[in-house]
């Protein structure tokens, strides 16, 4: 790892235990290990990547997951300059298993098809995270809720975190008790933001639903932007 990387932070005991719950299970549904990607999230190229990550300054500890999907799993953590500011580090998975029609999204969009590499799982999610960081920084040019970029390295992309020191803000999904006017309020929100991000960022999220949309302070924030495709 280099002599210039300390282990001192000890979220690296949990997201090293998370790895091998990970492949232990894995292992024991496949039968076999899938090369230097066998942890499918936390293998040991990511794990050199987030030790640089906390000697860089930008974070001083990672505090626990905050979800776990089917193509990355998303990590909560602190800034090195400002108590008040937390980070989510989206880690996306390298292999091709979780999500094998992702393809689609990446050779039918120009901005992206010439760097499409089938035959690298590497290269291929390295160019994944690279679309849903430039698809970030778009709706954020169009004034469109969604979290700001801060820092892209392969697989590992951080972003500002949408909620509080104490609350991540939730799915759309998990939200209940509004009220009927507030719920069509936040329909009308919807609408105006895909409306904007269609005629004026010229983009379709192509998978939007409550699982990809935050509620924070009365309004709703798009997330899980990577297979967004120009128009």
């Amino acid at each position: 790892v280099g002599e210039n990387v300390t282990l001192s932070n000890p979220v690296f005991n949990e997201l090293n235990q998370h790895a091998v719950k990970q492949e232990s299970r894995r292992i024991r549904k496949h039968g076999k290990e899938d090369r230097e990607t066998c942890e499918s999230v936390m293998d040991s190229q990511t794990r050199l990547l987030l030790y640089k990550l906390l000697n860089s300054n930008l974070i001083k500890d990672v505090s626990g997951i905050i979800s776990s999907g089917k193509e990355a799993n998303v990590y909560r953590a602190a800034s090195c300059d400002d108590n008040n500011i937390f980070y989510a580090i989206k880690i996306y998975k390298t292999t091709l298993n979780e999500f094998k029609n992702r393809e689609d999204y990446i050779k039918d969009d120009y901005r992206f098809r010439y760097k499409f590499n089938k035959q690298s799982s590497r290269k291929f999610i390295k160019v994944w995270a690279e679309k849903e960081y430039e698809n970030l920084k778009r709706l954020r040019r169009y004034n469109i809720r969604c979290p700001e970029v801060v820092h892209l390295r392969k697989n590992i992309l951080v972003m500002n975190l949408i909620g509080t020191s104490d609350i991540v803000a939730p799915q759309l999904r998990n939200v209940t008790g509004l009220s009927i006017e507030k719920l069509q309020d936040l329909y009308l929100q919807c609408i105006r933001m895909m409306r904007v991000m269609f005629q004026q960022a010229k983009l379709v999220h192509g998978d939007l639903s409550e699982y990809n949309i935050l509620y924070f302070k009365g309004k709703i924030w798009f997330i899980d932007v990577e297979q967004a495709v120009e128009h």
